[in-house]
């Protein structure tokens, strides 16, 4: 892989919320689906976050201990405890794939993605069903 600005970091394990849910709660974090809902951003969604950063080698193991101090509001201890449980049970699911020529432009120029999105919009909208012909109900009797 070249250069760490073309990596795109996904997670494709179903259960990689679940890991990141054990991560918190065996360090202490707990969060309920209420709680998350009313934030901006959730525990999780900071850890995910943070998870791809640290796959896509965008940011050094000491940054991510003090974001991670941070956006938890946890002691230095436990973001420690944090990361090697990051680096443990979630980095290794990463997929790392390099971006694209044509992704590439997409990302640096918008107005493709509009482009592209009008074309769609416009199919979606001249897009008539396909009638079915009505079958003869034989279970029911009909009434004229």
């Amino acid at each position: 892989m070249s250069d760490k600005k073309n990596i795109i970091v996904s997670f494709f394990d179903e259960n990689i919320l679940n890991k990141i849910s054990e991560i918190l709660f065996k360090n202490g974090i707990e969060e309920s689906p209420e709680e998350a809902a009313f934030k901006d951003t959730s525990f999780m969604d900071i850890v995910l976050k943070l998870s791809k950063d640290i796959a896509s080698q965008k940011i050094l193991e000491e940054n991510a201990i003090s974001l991670i101090k941070e956006k938890l509001n946890v002691a230095d201890a436990v973001a420690k405890n944090i990361l090697k449980d990051i680096n443990e049970k979630i980095i290794p699911l990463a997929e790392r794939n390099e971006i694209n020529e044509y992704e590439k432009k997409i990302n640096a120029n918008p107005e493709i993605i509009r482009k592209s999105f009008k074309k769609t919009n416009t199919i979606v909208e001249n897009f008539q069903p396909v009638q079915e012909k009505k079958k003869k109900d034989v279970y029911r009797e009909t009434i004229e």
